[in-house]
Parts: C-alpha cells; sequence; structure tokens
C-alpha cells in the first residue's frame, strides 16, 4: 500500500500576513520548470528565503520576478 501524502495548502501565511509560497508552487503557477524557478533565485532574479531545506517566497516577490519576465508578442507581423 504507498504512503499517504499530507495535504498541503495552496499556500501559506506569514505571520507578518503576507502570502508564501514554494519553488513547486511558483512553478506551477507561472507554468515554468521548478529547475527554472531555482535558476531564477541562485541566478538573484527571485527573491527567496531558505528554511530548512526549502526556498520560499512572498507573493510580492513572485509579482516582481514574473513582470521581469520578458514578454512576447501574439501579433505576428505582415511584412510591409
Amino acid at each position: 500500500m504507498p504512503a499517504k501524502r499530507k495535504a498541503r495548502p495552496e499556500f501559506v501565511t506569514h505571520p507578518l500576513g503576507t502570502e508564501i509560497y514554494t519553488v513547486e508552487q511558483v512553478a506551477a503557477a507561472l507554468n515554468l520548470s521548478p529547475k527554472y524557478i531555482y535558476k531564477a533565485i541562485r541566478e538573484g532574479k527571485l527573491e527567496a528565503r531558505k528554511t530548512g531545506k526549502q526556498f520560499l517566497m512572498t507573493r510580492e516577490d513572485v509579482r516582481k520576478f514574473w513582470e521581469s519576465l520578458p514578454r512576447t508578442s501574439q501579433q505576428k507581423s505582415s511584412g510591409v
């Protein structure tokens, strides 16, 4: 019989009142790989705090990272 996994909440509320996310939650929310999120943390592009064996990010840190990502245009040029 497989071991039971604990249900994890969507986010944890920080004692100061802001929401906190794990690498896996941020990766899933932004449709990126956890590997990419770890790289962004390592390169200083995404601010995170290490607690034990995991990194945690605030909603504001994730928003800043999201805004720093390059935008792509959905419109194709007509060659004119």
